[in-house]
């Protein structure tokens, strides 16, 4: 039996889906014995450093090949994904998330931005939260505040 999933998403760069989703990776250890981390689809990949990805995988207790969409430009998915002749399919999320559930009790997704940000002409965040019907963390819109 798949193991629970959750899917991490927030509009904006460096607002810190990343640094949330590490957090959760680790007080989850406490509940589930066996929690995976997962950027199926990751951008800006190759300028130094550790890539979310790896981020991920760190904060996890059940380690995992990171299989996936990787494009070394740092743009939003779909552009370096045209860029690089790739096409962002559902399918291949889908299998991917599949296969790392089976083994985890609990997956966490980070999708890339925010639900409506797209991955490509036709497949956006939010078709990809709802094809894999997880529990949702996100958040949109600016860090300031109301007048």
């Amino acid at each position: 039996m798949a193991g629970r999933l959750l899917v991490v998403s927030g509009t904006g760069t460096g607002i810190g889906k990343t640094h949330v989703s590490e957090a959760l990776l680790r007080a989850l250890r406490k509940t589930f014995s066996r929690v995976a981390g997962l950027k199926p689809i990751e951008s800006g990949v190759g300028a130094g450093g550790l890539t979310d990805a790896q981020r991920l995988d760190d904060a996890a207790s059940f380690h995992v090949k990171h299989l996936g969409y990787r494009f070394a430009e740092p743009l939003s998915p779909h552009l370096a994904a045209r860029q690089s002749g790739q096409t962002i399919e559902l399918g291949a999320i889908r299998s991917i998330v599949e296969g790392v559930r089976e083994g985890a009790d609990l997956t966490l997704v980070e999708l890339p931005g925010g639900l409506f940000s797209p991955l490509s002409q036709s497949l956006l965040n939010v078709d990809v939260a709802r094809d894999l019907d997880a529990d949702f963390v996100g958040r949109s819109g600016s860090l300031g505040r109301a007048p």
